[in-house]
């Protein structure tokens, strides 16, 4: 009898179980393929369907859409966006359906090397904003000189910003000194100031700086810039994150506000909506360049005096109040940036102001300057397994908004596989003391011409640059200077 009952358990258990499931951390319903476990029921935590290339990641998964410009693979097929170079590279100065800029009007009098220039970006590195000679990457836009872009690293798309209002195609600024910004992007890149030689706002005014917003559709002119000579004078632009600030470098005897009578260089700060400003200015000085911090509160100068030594100064727009850096007199500054709140300063000097670290004899350097300590600190320093770094000057300076990340460019051999003299990207964390280099090849090596023009988004996640290089990413064939983006290395 107990044999029987022995017998009749032993017939009602059930077969071994051999369903594999996949854990699934981030919950998108596809599972890790490393990570499984066999159970005749599902787990808590699993999920039968494996294949995630990312489980960290809820937008990661088989199937998804891949998303383009993001240089991530999306869809887990094992390959991000055609386009996509290893170093995450991507190309921004592009059509919205990929084609590369012409140089339709770059072979007749722009320059070999000046096709699209003069990066901007959002906060979180979505969209760039860029100048450029090129015809064919957005419908509409001038068909002479310079016209401003934006592209949606998302959708791809690539717009015209300096629309003018009656929608019909002007002439096009011409190309400004190289190196100098023409564009500035709010933080969430729907607003710009721009520079154009065209009239942009139906022939009223021209040669200046203009507000645009992008959803609104609007162009006009800074309001404390127009002038009755019918120009809006001033260059240099830079935008707070809120866009309620636009800061311009502008001709001291053209900005009707301040009383003195006297030929100099100033700054003015506008706003978009109204028709006030400030503007920090001396007779017997000139301003040589200037940004506008995120937050709109404060503004650094690089200052020239009538003897030509120089300062920077960091102007506090609420109180009315100017800080001068303390630094040698014939430090020679030449560019400035900040940080979101304004707290941390970035300022390219001719001279060693770190005594025990800056012996490069004298050439251009980049410094941080702590507004609340006074602390100076050099920036442009190699990364530590660099022993024989070569001195060149480095200029070019960009900050994140925390004041964490500092981007700035140099021929120089700032990383031990830094070869050849081109000039390069680099990226230095103030925080981990390592320095970076951006602008590689494809491959991960040395780029095959000079990349410049860096400027590090707000979240300091990314970096847009200039390049005239043709190995960032696959089928560059335009031989002319190019747009790009890459994550933060």
């Amino acid at each position: 009898m107990i044999l029987l009952l022995l017998l009749a358990c032993a017939d009602d258990k059930p077969a071994a179980c051999t369903s594999t499931w996949y854990a699934d951390a981030d919950h998108d319903t596809f599972g890790d393929p490393a990570v499984t476990l066999s159970a005749c029921d599902e787990p808590w935590g699993y999920v039968a369907q494996g294949g995630d290339c990312d489980d960290t990641d809820v937008l990661i998964y088989p199937g998804r859409p891949e998303l383009l410009g993001n240089c991530v693979d999306d869809d887990c097929d094992g390959a991000p966006e055609s386009g996509c170079a290893p170093s995450g590279t991507t190309r921004i100065s592009v059509a919205s359906d990929g084609t590369e800029a012409d140089r339709e009007r770059i072979d007749v009098g722009y320059g070999s090397d000046r096709g699209s220039f003069s990066a901007a970006i959002s906060a979180d590195g979505r969209y760039v904003a860029f100048g450029s000679v090129a015809s064919n990457l957005a419908t509409g836009a001038a068909a002479e000189g310079m016209n401003i872009f934006r592209h949606d690293t998302v959708t791809g798309e690539t717009i015209w910003v300096d629309t003018p209002v009656s929608g019909e195609p002007q002439p096009g600024g011409a190309y400004r000194v190289k190196g100098e910004p023409v564009v500035a992007l709010s933080g969430d890149g729907g607003r710009a100031a721009f520079w154009s030689s065209a009239s942009v706002d139906g022939g009223v005014h021209g040669n200046g700086v203009y507000f645009r917003d992008l959803p609104a559709g609007t162009s006009t002119p800074l309001p404390s810039a127009t002038q009755a000579d019918g120009t809006s004078p001033g260059w240099l632009p830079t935008i707070s994150a809120d866009a309620t600030g636009i800061g311009v470098v502008v001709p001291y005897d053209s900005a009707s506000d301040i009383g003195e009578a006297c030929t100099s260089i100033g700054y003015l700060v506008a706003r978009p909506d109204s028709a006030t400003a400030a503007v920090a200015v001396r007779c017997d000085s000139a301003v040589r360049a200037a940004a506008l911090s995120a937050d709109g509160t404060t503004a650094c100068l690089v200052v020239v005096a009538a003897d030509t030594t120089s300062s920077v100064q960091v102007w506090d727009l609420a109180a009315d109040s100017r800080t001068v850096i303390s630094t040698p007199m014939d430090a020679r500054a030449w560019e400035c940036a900040l940080s979101a709140d304004g707290g941390v300063i970035v300022l390219t000097a001719e001279a060693e102001l770190v005594v025990d670290e800056d012996d490069d004899g004298g050439v251009t350097d980049i410094y941080a300057w702590t507004l609340a300590t006074g602390e100076l600190e050099l920036v442009s320093l190699p990364a530590t397994d660099v022993t024989d770094a070569t001195v060149q000057h480095a200029y070019g300076p960009s900050i994140s908004g925390d004041g964490r990340y500092v981007t700035f460019v140099s021929a120089g051999a700032y990383t031990a596989d830094k070869l050849g003299t081109n000039k390069d990207v680099y990226v230095r964390d103030r925080v981990d003391g390592t320095t970076r280099r951006v602008s590689v090849s494809a491959t991960g090596g040395n780029a095959d011409s000079d990349s410049d023009q860096a400027v590090i988004s707000q979240d300091g996640a990314w970096i847009a640059f200039t390049s005239e290089a043709s190995d960032l990413v696959a089928n560059d064939t335009n031989r002319c200077e190019d747009v790009f983006r890459s994550p933060r290395p």
